[in-house]
């Protein structure tokens, strides 16, 4: 039983330490994307901070698409898809993706 014990303290000590690591996270510079992301698009996206961790999505007509947002997860940060919705004038969820490429497309392909 004590070996429980001390496997759950461990546990919960490395909870804590990741909890508060966590929470001072900064975005580094490579992770934000640049007006050019994702390749495959061919310019045809633009991506424009605003924020530290949100970015606006919108096509190179400045029709926006939705916004990306970099979330902090127990599995590591994830970026947030969500798409506008003109019909119900409100941002609705599509998707968490590990990169932010992954998150553009499912934004450019989504109805």
């Amino acid at each position: 039983m004590q070996s429980t014990t001390t496997t759950r303290t461990a546990m919960d000590e490395s909870r804590s330490a990741s909890a508060s690591a966590s929470a001072a996270v900064v975005v580094p510079a490579s992770a934000r994307p640049s007006a050019s992301s994702p390749r495959a698009f061919g310019g045809r996206v633009r991506v424009d901070p605003r924020g530290e961790r949100l970015w606006r999505v919108s096509t190179d007509s400045f029709a926006v698409l939705g916004h990306v947002e970099l979330l902090d997860t127990a599995g590591g940060e994830v970026y947030l898809a969500k798409r506008y919705s003109p019909d119900h004038a409100r941002f609705i969820d599509r998707g968490r993706f590990w990169s932010m490429d992954d998150a553009l497309e499912c934004l450019w392909y989504s109805a």
